[in-house]
């Protein structure tokens, strides 16, 4: 199954081994990044792979509480348990895909519609600096999931342009967006064969 390559992936990664070079996968590094981080930390139990994940989807629940929860639209307030409810309901039924990339990009995507103003009405704040270099770090989370997610990446950037107040904080968004690759990008040189990623990820798919 998916999810047991993946588990099974990023215990070969925590143990030394490379993506794409060591161990074949047609998924992207960031697929692996919280396996290997899992596996790193705990060992390689399947159960604490799957704690870790809840964990994850519990913080993201906390998040989307902080972004919309604690303001005054009274409709609003109601998304973050809304969120936590139905995303629990489909953790039950999908127990066994926990680990895959599209959890991550799913979260990413739910906290952005949260901190972008748009048609949803979700975000009414001001742009601040913390704001902005969230965004620009959950759209760089999102460029590097999948290349699937290349067109609800521009949707969301053009929904970004079309903000007022954000088009002035560019530099917290490039901010954000800067310090998640000088994060994921000396892990992928470590544990991916990026001369590989091509091959593997984009002509084999």
């Amino acid at each position: 199954w998916d999810e047991d390559a993946v588990i099974a992936t990023s215990w070969l990664l925590s143990k030394g081994w490379r993506l794409y070079a060591d161990v074949f996968s047609h998924h992207m590094p960031l697929d692996y990044l919280p396996g290997w981080a899992a596996a790193s930390l705990f060992g390689p139990g399947p159960g604490l792979f799957r704690g870790f994940m809840l964990a994850l989807w519990a913080a993201v629940c906390a998040g989307l509480y902080f972004i919309i929860g604690r303001g005054k639209d009274e409709e609003a307030v109601l998304v973050p348990f809304l969120f936590a409810l139905l995303s629990s309901q489909w953790l039950t039924f999908w127990m066994g895909q926990m680990m895959l990339v599209e959890n991550l990009w799913g979260y990413a995507t739910v906290l952005l519609l949260a901190l972008l103003p748009g048609p949803l009405g979700l975000a009414q704040s001001p742009a601040t600096r913390g704001r902005a270099g969230a965004v620009g770090a959950l759209l760089a989370v999102l460029l590097n999931a999948s290349p699937v997610c290349i067109l609800p990446l521009g949707c969301l950037v053009i929904w970004l342009l079309r903000g007022r107040g954000w088009r002035t904080s560019w530099r917290w968004l490039l901010a954000g967006f800067g310090l998640w690759f000088a994060l994921y990008l000396p892990w992928c040189l470590r544990h991916t064969d990026l001369a590989l990623w091509y091959e593997q990820v984009v002509w084999f798919n």
